[in-house]
């Protein structure tokens, strides 16, 4: 059960604004991946993986992720590793696969914003499970899953991550500053074509 006041989100891949960065590029933000338990997990800089809520801000967006889909939980039937997976749920090789994850991050992993960051710790995680069969998860699948498949937490999620945009639009199309509405869109699209 999703308990949004205390920050669980089991099983979910979660997202909030990054203040300036979001205010002019309301999809870009920042992402974690959390236990069964609801147990948020974000990497936030050099071999460090934060945990307990999103190192942003309050979580926005959320996407439920079903554990059933989770590939390798064959490989926990029972706790023993044998058997096929057949009526297990996935929740034993979902926690795996995000404590693994949080292990290799925080063993060696260097943070870049363009490259390795918190999009690519969550599909490293998501890889490590084979969620949904797939082993290809990278920080595009995981941006437009968030931005389409996502759910907002509350009215005012959406109001932090929108409000500032409209402003700064309204502004610009209030003053004919159409310069900075080109800007924006420009930003936008070199921040896609970056990723």
């Amino acid at each position: 059960e999703i308990r949004k006041r205390e920050c669980l989100f089991p099983c979910c891949v979660v997202w909030c604004p990054i203040p300036l960065v979001t205010w002019l590029l309301p999809p870009v933000g920042h992402l974690g991946i959390c236990y069964s338990s609801g147990l948020v997990t974000d990497f936030l800089g050099p071999r460090f993986v934060h945990r307990g809520s999103l190192g942003f801000g309050a979580v926005c967006r959320y996407w439920r992720l079903d554990p059933s889909k989770v590939a390798e939980r064959r490989r926990w039937k029972g706790g023993d590793g044998e058997g096929d997976g057949e009526g297990d749920d996935g929740i034993a090789a979902w926690d795996d696969g995000v404590r693994r994850a949080e292990r290799f991050f925080n063993e060696g992993e260097d943070y870049n914003i363009f490259g390795n960051n918190c999009h690519q710790y969550a599909a490293h995680a998501l890889n490590l499970m084979a969620y949904d069969g797939k082993k290809d998860w990278n920080t595009v699948h995981l941006a437009a899953a968030i931005v389409f498949r996502g759910k907002w937490t509350d009215p005012v999620a959406v109001a932090k991550t929108w409000g500032p945009f409209a402003f700064v639009v309204a502004l610009s199309i209030a003053f004919e500053w159409y310069a900075v509405a080109g800007a924006l869109g420009g930003l936008f699209v070199l921040a896609v074509a970056w990723f």
